[in-house]
Protein backbone atom coordinates (compact mmCIF):
# COMPACT_ATOMS: atom_id res chain seq x y z
CA UNK A 1 0.00 0.00 0.00
CA UNK A 2 1.50 3.55 -0.67
CA UNK A 3 1.63 6.42 1.05
CA UNK A 4 -1.06 8.74 1.08
CA UNK A 5 -1.21 12.32 1.40
CA UNK A 6 -1.32 13.46 4.22
CA UNK A 7 2.28 11.15 5.06
CA UNK A 8 3.85 12.50 1.68
CA UNK A 9 2.85 16.33 3.19
CA UNK A 10 3.83 15.38 7.09
CA UNK A 11 7.46 14.02 5.68
CA UNK A 12 7.81 16.80 3.24
CA UNK A 13 7.08 19.29 6.14
CA UNK A 14 9.42 17.38 8.42
CA UNK A 15 12.05 17.73 5.54
CA UNK A 16 11.93 21.20 5.06
CA UNK A 17 12.05 21.85 8.82
CA UNK A 18 15.26 20.25 8.48
CA UNK A 19 16.64 22.24 5.52
CA UNK A 20 16.32 25.20 7.99
CA UNK A 21 18.83 23.49 10.08
CA UNK A 22 21.63 23.35 7.47
CA UNK A 23 20.92 26.65 6.12
CA UNK A 24 22.00 27.62 9.80
CA UNK A 25 25.88 26.88 8.81
CA UNK A 26 26.24 28.73 5.32
CA UNK A 27 23.78 31.84 6.64
CA UNK A 28 26.82 32.25 9.58
CA UNK A 29 29.45 31.90 7.47
CA UNK A 30 27.96 34.19 5.14
CA UNK A 31 27.80 36.51 8.21
CA UNK A 32 31.16 36.15 9.63
CA UNK A 33 32.35 36.99 5.74
CA UNK A 34 30.16 40.09 5.29
CA UNK A 35 28.35 38.56 2.09
CA UNK A 36 25.24 39.99 2.41
CA UNK A 37 23.89 38.54 -0.73
CA UNK A 38 24.60 35.28 0.48
CA UNK A 39 22.90 35.85 4.05
CA UNK A 40 19.77 37.53 2.05
CA UNK A 41 19.63 34.40 0.12
CA UNK A 42 20.17 32.11 2.74
CA UNK A 43 17.53 34.20 4.98
CA UNK A 44 14.93 34.29 1.74
CA UNK A 45 15.15 30.47 1.52
CA UNK A 46 14.64 29.85 5.10
CA UNK A 47 11.21 31.97 5.04
CA UNK A 48 9.85 30.27 2.48
CA UNK A 49 10.66 26.69 3.91
CA UNK A 50 9.29 27.95 7.10
CA UNK A 51 6.07 29.00 5.41
CA UNK A 52 5.78 26.00 3.09
CA UNK A 53 6.94 23.16 5.92
CA UNK A 54 3.76 25.38 7.64
CA UNK A 55 1.31 24.55 5.12
CA UNK A 56 2.52 21.14 4.25
CA UNK A 57 1.68 20.41 7.87
CA UNK A 58 -1.77 21.89 8.24
CA UNK A 59 -2.39 20.14 4.40
CA UNK A 60 -1.72 16.63 6.17
CA UNK A 61 -4.39 17.17 9.06
CA UNK A 62 -1.53 18.27 11.20
CA UNK A 63 2.33 17.80 11.24
CA UNK A 64 4.31 14.94 12.77
CA UNK A 65 5.43 15.48 16.95
CA UNK A 66 9.04 15.74 15.70
CA UNK A 67 7.90 18.85 13.48
CA UNK A 68 6.09 20.35 16.14
CA UNK A 69 8.85 20.42 18.24
CA UNK A 70 11.96 21.06 15.52
CA UNK A 71 10.08 24.03 13.24
CA UNK A 72 10.07 26.39 16.42
CA UNK A 73 13.48 25.31 17.26
CA UNK A 74 14.56 25.46 13.63
CA UNK A 75 13.23 29.30 13.56
CA UNK A 76 15.59 30.41 16.28
CA UNK A 77 18.63 28.88 14.68
CA UNK A 78 18.08 30.82 12.02
CA UNK A 79 16.69 34.33 13.92
CA UNK A 80 19.56 34.07 16.81
CA UNK A 81 22.92 34.06 14.47
CA UNK A 82 21.95 37.54 12.70
CA UNK A 83 21.00 38.98 15.99
CA UNK A 84 23.78 38.68 17.30
CA UNK A 85 25.69 39.55 14.39
CA UNK A 86 23.84 43.04 13.85
CA UNK A 87 24.33 43.64 17.58
CA UNK A 88 27.92 42.87 17.29
CA UNK A 89 27.60 45.51 14.35
CA UNK A 90 25.97 48.09 16.25
CA UNK A 91 23.03 48.21 13.99
CA UNK A 92 20.24 46.88 16.81
CA UNK A 93 21.23 47.11 20.58
CA UNK A 94 22.80 44.11 22.37
CA UNK A 95 20.24 44.93 24.91
CA UNK A 96 17.61 44.24 23.04
CA UNK A 97 19.07 41.20 21.19
CA UNK A 98 20.15 39.65 24.86
CA UNK A 99 16.59 40.06 25.98
CA UNK A 100 15.16 38.79 22.73
CA UNK A 101 17.91 35.50 23.03
CA UNK A 102 16.83 35.00 26.63
CA UNK A 103 13.21 35.00 24.90
CA UNK A 104 13.35 32.50 22.78
CA UNK A 105 15.66 30.04 25.59
CA UNK A 106 12.71 30.59 28.22
CA UNK A 107 9.88 29.79 25.84
CA UNK A 108 11.68 26.91 24.18
CA UNK A 109 12.23 25.23 27.55
CA UNK A 110 8.53 25.75 28.13
CA UNK A 111 7.59 24.33 24.38
CA UNK A 112 10.11 21.07 25.65
CA UNK A 113 8.05 20.79 28.48
CA UNK A 114 4.86 19.93 26.56
CA UNK A 115 5.62 16.05 25.27
CA UNK A 116 3.51 16.77 22.08
CA UNK A 117 5.01 20.23 21.02
CA UNK A 118 3.27 23.30 22.00
CA UNK A 119 1.59 25.16 19.01
CA UNK A 120 2.40 28.37 18.19
CA UNK A 121 0.53 31.47 19.11
CA UNK A 122 -0.81 33.54 16.95
CA UNK A 123 1.42 36.41 18.07
CA UNK A 124 4.54 34.27 17.97
CA UNK A 125 4.02 33.57 14.20
CA UNK A 126 3.50 37.47 14.05
CA UNK A 127 7.00 37.74 15.32
CA UNK A 128 8.52 34.94 13.24
CA UNK A 129 7.04 37.15 10.48
CA UNK A 130 8.52 40.44 11.71
CA UNK A 131 11.90 39.29 12.72
CA UNK A 132 12.07 37.31 8.90
CA UNK A 133 11.04 40.91 7.95
CA UNK A 134 13.39 43.09 9.94
CA UNK A 135 16.30 40.90 8.93
CA UNK A 136 15.49 40.81 5.23
CA UNK A 137 15.47 44.90 5.09
CA UNK A 138 18.60 45.32 7.55
CA UNK A 139 20.71 42.78 5.47
CA UNK A 140 19.64 43.78 2.62
CA UNK A 141 22.77 43.68 -0.22
CA UNK A 142 20.79 46.03 -2.72
CA UNK A 143 20.95 48.76 -0.42
CA UNK A 144 24.14 48.36 0.97
CA UNK A 145 22.94 48.74 4.89
CA UNK A 146 22.67 52.26 4.03
CA UNK A 147 20.77 53.21 7.33
CA UNK A 148 19.24 56.38 5.53
CA UNK A 149 17.44 54.46 3.13
CA UNK A 150 13.88 53.74 3.38
CA UNK A 151 13.95 49.89 3.16
CA UNK A 152 16.72 50.20 6.32
CA UNK A 153 14.45 52.46 8.31
CA UNK A 154 11.29 50.02 7.90
CA UNK A 155 13.98 47.36 8.78
CA UNK A 156 14.45 49.36 12.73
CA UNK A 157 10.22 49.49 12.60
CA UNK A 158 9.97 45.82 12.31
CA UNK A 159 12.76 45.17 14.57
CA UNK A 160 11.13 47.10 17.14
CA UNK A 161 7.72 46.06 16.29
CA UNK A 162 9.08 42.37 16.95
CA UNK A 163 10.41 43.05 20.13
CA UNK A 164 7.57 44.07 21.55
CA UNK A 165 5.40 41.23 19.94
CA UNK A 166 7.98 39.41 21.25
CA UNK A 167 7.59 39.79 24.85
CA UNK A 168 3.83 40.24 24.37
CA UNK A 169 4.01 36.55 22.98
CA UNK A 170 6.65 35.45 25.86
CA UNK A 171 3.75 36.40 28.17
CA UNK A 172 1.09 34.45 26.99
CA UNK A 173 3.37 31.23 26.59
CA UNK A 174 4.41 32.29 30.22
CA UNK A 175 0.15 32.64 31.50
CA UNK A 176 -0.57 29.75 29.75
CA UNK A 177 2.38 27.40 31.38
CA UNK A 178 1.10 29.16 34.79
Amino acid sequence: MGKTRETTFREFADLLTSIRFLIAIPLLIALENGNLYFTWLFLVTSALTDFLDGWFAKNSDGGTIWGARMDPLADKVIIISPLIWLSMNNIIPFWAASILITREIIITNIRDEDKNGLPASIQGKLKTILQYGFLLLLLNPFTGMNIESIWFKLGELLFWSSFFISILSAAIYIRRKV
